[in-house]
């Protein structure tokens, strides 16, 4: 199971904490205004980041397959 670095860092702070975010997601509290502002941020300098890179090829998050997006990343580096 691939973890993202936050949930990484949840997992050396407590293994329940973990466990209860990828096993029972239906528990977690919904963002509050602030956090949802933060994922507006996020994804405002993702919109940034396309527009210096007009050519670029974006690769589809898939929290399930990280590896796969990786060797996705590899093969467009290499291709040039």
């Amino acid at each position: 199971m691939p973890l993202s670095k936050s949930q990484y860092l949840r997992g050396l702070q407590c293994h329940k904490s973990l466990w209860l975010y990828k096993h029972r997601p239906e528990l977690r509290a919904k963002p509050d205004t602030q956090t949802e502002s933060l994922f507006e941020t996020g994804y405002q300098v993702g919109d940034l980041a396309k527009q210096l890179f007009p050519n670029g090829i974006e690769i589809a998050f898939d929290p399930d397959d990280f590896n796969g997006m990786i060797e996705r990343t590899k093969a467009l580096i290499d291709n040039k």
